[in-house]
């Protein structure tokens, strides 16, 4: 039986411009999967805390009711846990920072939101992973010119952040996130039948040079922001900005799975710096020759990789290679059935990752 320090946990960044979709992906995630039709099927679902429930709850029964939520105002702190269907205790743990959109083009009214920001950004740089959110339907209407424009600008941003810090004598080379998912929301706008490879291949070809840019400006080694593209839809919106159902949602359930198997692929780079792996299948060929390293060495590692490291050891790698969602699921009932929550939540998420839709849905650049 699993116990209580079984637990793991992600710590996800929320990064987008003012009206990019970031408060309703938050409201849709949360509430899709209180829904009782969502956890049959998948079977596991979202617990929060109660002012966190109420509060995106209420959101989200307003979406149902067919308006869009208001967009964030303040820096915002969200703890997720995954439950599993039939286990009384997590297995995982989801950190979630949301802050407001306009912060990357203005600068702080006065000291007091000074301190606030510099306090939020202390909390993003302990992020595993960022996403970052590209407005889909201002994409299709200004193409590549709105995509080169939010890419400088938050460029920019981490530029004039990282040389502050430095200034102060605290300089955040090496911290900010390195693995970042590019989720490009209100892809219920686009024509049917686009893919995430489609796109993320269209988006660099138009703005290659500007994720570089951002790129480099994360790390000019290690980053690999625009290697990982996600077609997300919170709700399916009408043509008069209303919600026409908020239900209907696309790339939602990947969230956690993508940024849970984007920490173990780092975890994997540094065990094994001199090989490059896929996403996901390569990964568990090779993840775990990681085992022992991190054995070895799991004291020793920052926080955010000690949070993870327990979930690495659950995973029995070599007999997940070549699975179908449907035997993941099994895995999941077997492992219910057994208490053992790890490898439930292990096999939950790996059930997502191996679905078709996700096949459409996202896609992994390779160099």
């Amino acid at each position: 039986m699993s116990n209580a320090n079984d637990i793991s946990v992600i710590q996800i960044a929320l990064f987008g411009d003012s009206g990019s979709g970031k408060t309703t992906f938050l409201s849709s995630y949360y509430g899709n999967m209180q829904r009782n039709d969502f956890e049959r099927k998948k079977g596991y679902r979202l617990k929060a805390e109660q002012s966190i429930d109420a509060s995106l709850l209420t959101r989200y029964y307003e979406m149902e009711g067919g308006s869009f939520p208001l967009g964030t105002e303040s820096f915002t702190e969200y703890t997720f846990e995954l439950m599993i269907t039939g286990l009384s205790r997590s297995g995982l743990k989801i950190n979630w920072f949301d802050y407001p959109g306009g912060w990357w083009r203005s600068e702080p009214q006065d000291n007091d939101e000074k301190l606030v920001r510099l306090s939020a950004l202390k909390k993003l740089l302990t992020s595993n992973v960022a996403v970052f959110l590209i407005d889909g339907a201002k994409y299709l209407s200004n193409g590549d010119k709105y995509l080169r424009l939010q890419l400088d600008i938050f460029k920019n941003a981490i530029k004039k952040i990282k040389e502050s810090q430095a200034e102060n004598g605290t300089p955040i080379d090496g911290l900010l996130p390195k693995k970042w998912i590019i989720a490009v929301s209100k892809a219920d706008l686009f024509p049917e039948g686009t893919t995430a490879k489609a796109l993320a291949e269209s988006m660099l070809d138009g703005a290659r040079d500007q994720f570089e840019g951002v790129s480099n400006a994360i790390s000019a080694q290690n980053s690999d922001f625009g290697k990982q593209f996600l077609l997300l839809s919170s709700v399916k919106g009408s043509s008069n900005s209303k919600v026409a159902d908020a239900h209907q949602f696309m790339g939602l359930q990947l969230i956690a799975p993508l940024a849970l198997m984007s920490t173990l692929r780092e975890l994997k780079e540094i065990a094994d710096k001199p090989n490059k792996y896929g996403f996901f299948e390569n990964i568990l060929k090779g993840i775990s020759k990681a085992i022992d390293w991190i054995d070895s060495i799991d004291d020793v590692l920052p926080p955010k990789y000690q949070m993870v490291t327990k979930i690495l050891k659950a995973i029995d790698a070599k007999s997940m290679v070549d699975k179908k969602a449907g035997d993941f699921r099994q895995q999941q009932e077997d492992a219910v059935k057994a208490g053992k929550v790890l490898e439930a939540t292990v096999a939950a998420m790996l059930a997502e990752l191996a679905s078709e839709s996700a096949t459409i849905q996202f896609c992994f650049i390779q160099d």
